[in-house]
């Protein structure tokens, strides 16, 4: 990692030998990215780079949020397509489940079994949905487009249910 005082770089085993110091210089490292958790992992030389490019090289003031924000921006990563693969795994499992374990249960309960295997399915599909949603290692973005999907998914479970009432 590069020293943001002296631009030499200070390897982990020297920067570890000197607790948490320069090898070179002695100037404090305040971000070790071998020790944090989570997916966020930056340097010291990448802070400096986000306050130096949100202050416009110290000409403009910016608040807690804004900093937030940019932050979040540099850190995101690419967003999954969450379109064609998420929507043929939902309806691939709602109809392999409702059918498998359907043809398994009708023969206890009666035909009441396929509607409570799709009602089962479905009710996974909106919970795993819903825990990326309030999941906190998912960013902004990929928080809004999980919301997106819900929404969506939502209203074709809603149209297809009805569908399928009017039908039987």
């Amino acid at each position: 990692m590069k020293c943001i005082n002296c631009g030499r770089d200070s390897k982990l085993k020297d920067r570890t030998a000197n607790n948490g110091c320069c090898y070179y210089c002695g100037h404090q490292f305040a971000f070790e990215p071998t020790t944090m958790k989570g997916k966020a992992k930056f340097t010291d030389p990448f802070f400096a780079k986000v306050i130096s490019d949100i202050s416009a090289d110290n000409t403009l003031f910016f608040t807690i949020k804004q900093f937030h924000y940019f932050l979040d921006k540099r850190l995101k990563r690419k967003s999954s397509n969450l379109g064609c693969g998420s929507v043929f795994t939902v309806i691939f499992f709602n109809i392999w489940f409702t059918l498998f374990v359907g043809s398994f249960l009708a023969t206890a309960i009666g035909y009441i079994a396929f509607p409570l295997a799709s009602w089962t399915i479905n009710l996974l599909f909106i919970i795993g949905i819903y825990k990326q949603i309030i999941s906190e290692e998912n960013t902004y973005q990929s928080r809004k487009n999980y919301s997106i999907m819900l929404i969506l998914y939502g209203i074709s479970v809603l149209v297809i249910g009805i569908f399928l009432a009017l039908i039987y």
